[in-house]
């Protein structure tokens, strides 16, 4: 172990994204489990890490890293619990305006980026896993380029080994 450890949860997409990334640059590492439905994120000892109480904390040679949430990230949330049928329909208005973008990018290159898998489609793992199990898959179906490429970052062996954990501790 090289002295790296994630504290989080594996129903964080946060969490994942920094999971899959390890996984993705076969980097060894410890994870930490943080049990936010129990309020283990805002005890003493979570809060030293991360004085926000978010997952994840990534800590690597001693030295911790995480982030915080955006002020547009609490609008949405607020606004979600306000408005949620209208900001279903206005966010799927959004996301084919850009699955659109990413449909005529994908004509040039395998990957979002290159030829090649990078970190830029690797971030969009957890938000395609779960979109792939509601409705909105019919916008990424729709996309013949976009749902064979989701297909395949889906299907990485390293993206399975998150999924795997992810198994096991719903288990």
């Amino acid at each position: 172990m090289a002295g790296r450890r994630v504290y989080g949860s594996l129903k964080s997409p946060a969490t994942l994204k920094v999971l899959a990334n390890l996984f993705e640059h076969d980097l060894d590492f410890e994870f930490v489990p943080v049990d936010l439905e129990n309020g283990e994120h805002k005890n003493k000892h979570f809060l030293s890490m991360n004085p926000f109480g978010q997952v994840p904390v990534y800590e690597d040679g001693g030295i911790k890293q995480f982030a915080t949430r955006t002020e547009a990230d609490l609008r949405a949330t607020h606004q979600a619990q306000e408005e949620f049928h209208g900001i279903v329909a206005e966010a799927e208005a959004e996301l084919a305006k850009v699955l659109d973008v990413y449909e005529a990018r994908l004509e040039k290159s395998k990957y979002l980026a290159s030829e090649k898998y990078t970190i830029v489609d690797l971030l969009h793992l957890p938000n395609l896993q779960s979109l792939m199990g509601t409705p909105a898959k019919k916008l990424i179906e729709s996309r013949p380029r976009v749902s064979s490429w989701c297909s395949d970052i889906l299907a990485r062996p390293t993206w399975a080994k998150v999924l795997d954990m992810q198994k096991k501790a719903q288990a």
